[in-house]
């Protein structure tokens, strides 16, 4: 676990008291590893074929289905375009948590709510809390605080 702020500072002094609380019930993925070629061997050439586009499609509409219905239990019904901080970014995985970077995580995260919870990821102006990946083999998930 690590604690940090990144962004600025004036801006969260200030900062409303809304907040929204996302549980998303999936495995997290990054879109870095879904976007990779495979190379796959026919007769004597090797050719390159997209690697899992449509599953990472269904993952991030997974996400935005899933943060459009706790929107709504939390009572936000518009699309958020006010400066938004990050409070708590948590990513369950089913296995050992990879060496990979948490950002590209967050990255995957943060780009399949554009349009949805907030206009765009942009937004976010700081990081100003707690973040970490770890391993719950029986639930894996991705909880998300913002406040704004």
């Amino acid at each position: 676990m690590f604690l940090f702020y990144v962004g600025n500072v004036k801006a969260m002094e200030n900062m409303k008291k809304n907040k929204l609380e996302l549980i998303f019930n999936v495995k997290p993925i990054s879109k870095d590893n879904y976007r990779a070629a495979v190379p796959i061997k026919k007769g004597n050439k090797y050719i390159c074929i997209p690697r899992l586009d449509d599953y990472y499609k269904e993952y991030e509409d997974c996400l935005a289905q899933e943060a459009i219905e706790q929107m709504e239990i939390q009572g936000i019904k518009n699309i958020i375009e006010d400066e938004i901080f990050v409070e708590k970014l948590v990513f369950y995985f089913n296995r050992k948590p990879t060496q990979m970077d948490f950002f590209n995580f967050g990255k995957s995260l943060f780009d399949s709510l554009n349009g949805i919870v907030y206009k765009d990821d942009s937004q976010i102006q700081g990081f100003n809390g707690m973040g970490w990946k770890t391993k719950d083999k029986e639930n894996p998930r991705i909880e998300l605080t913002i406040r704004w």
